[in-house]
């Protein structure tokens, strides 16, 4: 009879679970660099928006960003 192959998170070694959660972190960290990197790039937010000089669609969704960030702050 066939060996089940099947395991859970239980069945992991404690090594191996370190290391994957070391990955999953610094795959994490990397995605939310460059997420960052990315934003910052398209929408210019290192400067005022009214310095920032985007064309009116790319301003509307920086201005919906700015918002959607405000409201997280509060609340």
């Amino acid at each position: 009879m066939a060996k089940d192959l099947r395991f859970s998170a239980s069945t992991l070694l404690d090594s191996t679970k370190e290391a994957l959660r070391k990955t999953i972190r610094g795959l994490r960290e990397k995605l939310v660099a460059e997420l960052s990197q990315a934003a910052k790039s398209e929408y210019h937010l290192d400067v005022s928006l009214d310095k920032a000089q985007l064309p009116e669609a790319r301003r509307c969704r920086r201005e919906r960003l700015e918002a959607w960030l405000d409201e997280q702050i509060r609340g």
